[in-house]
Parts: C-alpha cells; structure tokens; sequence
C-alpha cells in the first residue's frame, strides 16, 4: 500500500431505528468529502461492512462502514486493517462523542476545533 493510502472509517449502528441519530454521526460525515473532491467507486460488502475505494486524484482512500454494532466495529475495520496491511496511523475513525459539543471535532492529538 501507498504511504497516501488510508482507511476512513465512520462508525454508527446498522439499522432504520438508528438512522439520523447522533450515535451514527460516523456514517454521515465521510461521504460529502469525496462526492464534492474525488471519486468514490460503486459500495459493496466486504470486511463485515460496506466498503469501496475513493480517490481525490492526489490520494487514495478506502472507505468502511461497519454493518455490526459499535462495540463489535473492531472487527470490522481490524479486518480491512489486516487485509490491507495498514499502520494505524493510516485509519481515520468518525464516531460520535458526547464529551464534545455539536458541532465540535476533536483529533486523536486531544485538541478541538470549533466548526466556523
């Protein structure tokens, strides 16, 4: 794998129930990114969740949505981690977090920035 390769991640819970909810924040957060930048490739499943390949044409990404719930996602993206023998340096989580406020994001460095 590509040093600009990377694994993006957006956690949430499979389900109509859970759609919408701030739990799934992770679902929601990753694809704007890539339809208005790059070109993502069609989904299909793979790694117990759905997976395609997105490109801004300077990096290339893969993306994951785990289909388990949020305490079995490690399985799901250790997998992909695996099959594609990536550092975890490489892998960009969205989850939500209820220690921020909305609207907030927080890096794994622990500093948080204010969306404008």
């Amino acid at each position: 794998m590509p040093s600009s390769t990377h694994l993006i991640v957006g956690l949430g819970n499979p389900g109509i129930e859970h759609a919408g909810t701030r739990h799934n924040i992770g679902f929601m957060v990753r694809m704007p990114c890539f339809a208005k930048y790059g070109r993502l490739q069609s989904w299909g499943q793979k790694f117990k969740g759905a997976f395609t390949a997105a490109s801004t044409g300077e990096k290339d990404f893969f993306l994951l949505k785990p289909q388990t719930f949020m305490n079995l996602s490690g399985e799901s993206v250790g997998e992909a981690v695996r099959f594609h023998k990536m550092a975890p340096k490489d892998v960009i989580v969205f989850h939500d977090d209820l220690d921020l406020l909305p609207g907030q994001v927080e890096d794994k460095t622990r500093r948080r920035y204010r969306r404008p």
